[in-house]
């Protein structure tokens, strides 16, 4: 029949750039670097480390967050990951730190860089790794979909690499790309290959 006219095209969300803080954008752990502070700082609260498990792994990355003042500046990034961050910044694309870490340690990190538009971390409660992290950003990222740079394939489970995500793995001698779905995606394979 008809058509109709001056109607506009529906707007097409671009995914999410997603990115894992531990293992990826720094090589290390954030867990481990406060634990090295406190090393430094006061020792014997690491007497307390195992009350503090009790309550779970996310809860003693709180008390720890609550201790511990980490350097951002002092972090060990990765430069191809942050090349490739403010490449995806320049193109207008949003980007989110996806991180087990704390949140308190998360933010810093993400002021002090710059990059991120969104900030999501363990709270004191809920360890955002594996499972919850992948039923996270399955569900936050329903519209739009995303796209995952980490270094741990349990982030993503095949559940969510089945909706418009993907992810990137980091091995230990290269950044490397690894597509798990279909769905939109605005990036091809080759472009993405980055060698540490």
């Amino acid at each position: 029949m008809g058509s109709v006219i001056g109607a506009k095209p529906a707007k097409v969300l671009s995914p999410v750039l997603c990115v894992d803080l531990d293992g990826t954008l720094i090589r290390g752990n954030v867990l481990w670097e406060c634990v090295l502070v406190l090393l430094k700082t006061r020792p014997f609260t690491l007497l307390l480390f195992p009350f503090w498990l009790l309550s779970g792994l996310a809860s003693l990355k709180r008390e720890l967050a609550a201790r511990v003042h980490l350097d951002p500046s002092r972090l060990p990034y990765r430069q191809q990951v942050l090349d490739l961050l403010q490449q995806e910044k320049a193109a207008g694309c949003r980007i989110a730190l996806a991180t087990a870490a704390d949140r308190k340690l998360a933010e810093a990190i993400s002021s002090y860089l710059g990059l991120f538009d969104e900030v999501h971390a363990s709270d004191g409660q809920l360890n955002l790794k594996g499972e919850n992290k992948a039923a996270f950003l399955g569900q936050h990222y329903a519209q739009t979909g995303f796209e995952y740079v980490g270094d741990s394939a349990a982030d993503i489970s095949r559940r969510t690499q089945g909706r418009s995500s993907h992810a990137r793995h980091p091995g230990p001698d290269q950044l490397r790309c690894s597509f798990g779905c279909g769905g939109r995606h605005r990036r091809e394979h080759g472009k993405h290959k980055l060698v540490g």
